[in-house]
């Protein structure tokens, strides 16, 4: 910040004369005061609407406002503003109540010297962090700018670690006639050229450098197993901070102009809905956000709309059903909004940006909601009732980033449907909000200093299987309170960290399950998967590194995703099961049985093992639930798929389970989550 750039002050003093020495000591920090005194509640909320302040100097026994009152103010309005709270007398519970209300420093009044430095502080804090948010501001042009002409280009590109695909722009997958990225992840770039150019791709793909790159002539191999001539230029690279190969492959008869236009028709659609796609949403609240950072009149909201009863509808009618009222919604949708400003996000969740001109974004989403909700939805003739909850975020100055938007926008449609209400806004002041975003930044705290934990349970051969086999389970504490895996990974999957968590529970479960088999253990050991990380085309490739890097083989790891995740996400949870063939890694469906469509998942995916959902386990005292558990087994064993019973408290079920086809139990019968893998499989 600018020496000479006033200081915007605001202050809540018993009169201003009374507070006139502080404003003398800012002013001998060099720079210019422009001080706003407070005399009622009314006149700091209009100061507030008029300009943006850098500091706020409280005194907390005034009794000219309610100092309570006008914190919460700033906290709702202005909450990036440093508040310094100024108190009596320094006293315990006065410190104490003075931090409650979310000050930033405290002083005495007779201490004005460190009054003046904690300012310093605060307003070089302050300024830092707005600086932050322009440098992130920039950053996030320079990735979009850059993707844009990487998306845009008429050469196929693509980015390669270990042997495999991790990203490729959509040129590249039309040359080798791919649909996705998601298809392509599961295709070793070595099935692309002929067996005779492999020696020499193997070499490039050893052997390069980040300032150097090498061009090889080949015979590449269309995915219906034509062959063309092409030439592919290797250089080294990084890729979402991942070390990779850029590789650059051009026809040598190619034209790529018929190709680049059908690319800017597409690549930015939804193609059930025709509405944005995720990709191309995402970059317009970027773009908002940068918007709103420049200028107040630019502020947007977020709309996050779900339709909470999809999962009934695909599961009672089908997917195609399903298919017909999504595209019904995004029509309704269409009629109501602008095209640009809407997204799909998810298979049942839409997103409107709404423009800056929009009087009452409450007022706004309730009127949406009212729209979809009370529209008739007709399958084959039947009348489809659709339940519909938005939440609404501000995109402002306030607001960090675009994730941070997406994540308040999740969090209130959350609130919403748990508080049965059509509509809900997110309200930063809420405690209840506050202490949601505490957690998610515990989380980011977590993963930067390594303070994640994990819990291992053993999981119990019924039929003599000689392998020992546990399941990893996470856990974070902060102070006294001890986080659990659904917690923690509901809340970082809605603030965005979910990949970045899952990283490290694999990274560290596969480490460790190294150092106990080198002991000479038969170990395998089943992780759990978050729905970001099954998308994520460049997890694989990692995994194979990681796997290789601790000398073990990938039929001792066991990934596990919910039977509702694999369902919602089922065409990247196929690609998903059949990269896990190539690393000989195995795959597990935890909660299987609970959803009415679940057996499906036998059909797509290629399941080597399955958890029966807790709710079979609750009703085998009954000759009704131990048949259906019975059947259950039956038909995942059909598939090749072993079975699974956890949640056992006690040995009397064990005969009925052995009775039911079950292959393995877990369960605190057996033993509770424990640091280490040290339970004994042995049978005596």
């Amino acid at each position: 910040m600018p020496k000479d750039q006033p200081i915007q002050l605001i202050l809540i003093h018993d009169s201003q004369s009374e507070a006139e020495p502080i404003v003398a000591k800012l002013r001998q920090l060099g720079r210019p005061v422009h001080s706003y005194f407070i005399a009622s509640e009314g006149e700091l909320e209009q100061q507030l609407s008029q300009r943006q302040f850098d500091l706020a100097v409280i005194k907390l026994a005034t009794q000219t406002v309610n100092a309570l009152t006008c914190i919460k103010s700033l906290r709702q309005q202005q909450a990036a503003v440093p508040r310094l709270v100024m108190i009596d007398e320094w006293k315990d519970q006065a410190v104490s109540q003075a931090l409650a209300l979310g000050s930033h420093a405290i002083c005495s009044e007779s201490q004005l010297d460190l009054l003046q430095q904690e300012a310093k502080q605060l307003l070089e804090f302050i300024a830092a962090k707005r600086e932050v948010k322009q440098l992130k501001l920039a950053l996030q042009e320079a990735e979009q700018r850059n993707k844009l002409l990487l998306d845009s280009s008429m050469d196929a590109i693509a980015y390669v670690h270990e042997g495999m695909h991790i990203f490729a722009n959509q040129a590249y997958m039309e040359l080798f006639g791919y649909d996705d990225m998601e298809e392509l992840s599961c295709v070793p770039i070595m099935d692309m050229v002929d067996a005779g150019d492999l020696p020499e791709l193997k070499k490039h793909l050893k052997q390069y450098d980040d300032n150097a790159s090498a061009v090889m002539p080949c015979q590449a191999v269309h995915s219906n197993g034509e062959q063309f001539a092409a030439r592919i230029t290797f250089s080294g690279a990084f890729y979402e901070e991942e070390r990779c190969i850029q590789l650059v492959i051009r026809r040598n008869d190619a034209n790529n102009a018929e190709l680049q236009a059908k690319l800017d028709q597409i690549k930015q659609q939804d193609l059930l809905t025709g509405l944005l796609n995720q990709q191309a949403f995402n970059e317009a609240v970027s773009a908002a956000h940068g918007a709103a950072l420049r200028s107040s009149k630019a502020h947007r909201s977020l709309h996050y709309i779900q339709l909470t009863n999809m999962m009934q509808i695909k599961s009672d009618l089908g997917i195609a059903a399903a298919d017909v009222v999504l595209a019904d919604a995004a029509e309704q949708l269409r009629n109501t909004a602008k095209v640009g400003e809407l997204g799909r996000l998810a298979d049942d969740v839409f997103a409107w940006l709404a423009p800056s001109n929009l009087a009452s974004p409450e007022g706004g989403a309730r009127k949406l909601q009212q729209i979809l909700s009370q529209h008739l939805y007709e399958v084959e003739g039947k009348t489809i009732p659709v339940k519909v909850v938005i939440g609404v975020s501000l995109i402002d100055e306030m607001c960090d980033d675009a994730r941070q938007a997406f994540t308040e926008a999740h969090q209130a449609a959350n609130n919403a449907k748990v508080n049965n209400q059509p509509v809900q806004m997110f309200d930063r002041s809420d405690a209840s909000n506050v202490a949601d975003e505490g957690l998610a930044k515990q989380i980011e705290h977590a993963l930067k200093y390594d303070h994640f934990s994990l819990r291992f349970q053993p999981i119990v051969s019924l039929r003599d299987d000689p392998q020992e086999t546990y399941e990893a389970l996470l856990r974070m504490k902060v102070g006294e309170t001890e986080h659990f895996p659904h917690e923690i990974l509901a809340t970082a999957e809605a603030a965005g960290l979910a990949m970045e968590v899952d990283r490290w529970v694999v990274e560290t479960a596969i480490t460790e399950l190294a150092e106990h088999r080198r002991q000479g253990a038969d170990t395998k050991l089943l992780i759990h998967l978050t729905p970001s990380t099954v998308r994520d085309s460049a997890f694989l490739p990692w995994v194979n590194g990681t796997l290789r890097k601790n000398r073990l083989p990938g039929d001792s790891v066991v990934f596990q995703i919910s039977e509702e995740n694999a369902l919602t996400y089922l065409k990247a949870a196929k690609a998903f099961s059949k990269a896990l063939g190539v690393l000989k890694c195995r795959l597990a469906i935890g909660g299987f049985g609970y959803m009415d469509d679940g057996l499906s998942l036998l059909k797509h995916l290629q399941v080597d093992y399955v958890k029966v959902s807790g709710e079979y386990v609750k009703q085998l005292d009954t000759d009704e639930g131990t048949n259906r558990l019975k059947q259950l087994i039956e038909l995942a064993k059909q598939h090749g798929a072993s079975a699974i019973v956890p949640q056992i408290e006690d040995a009397s079920t064990l005969t009925t389970l052995w009775s039911c086809g079950a292959d393995y139990i877990q369960g605190y019968y057996l033993q509770e989550p424990s640091s280490d893998m040290s339970f004994n499989f042995s049978p005596e």
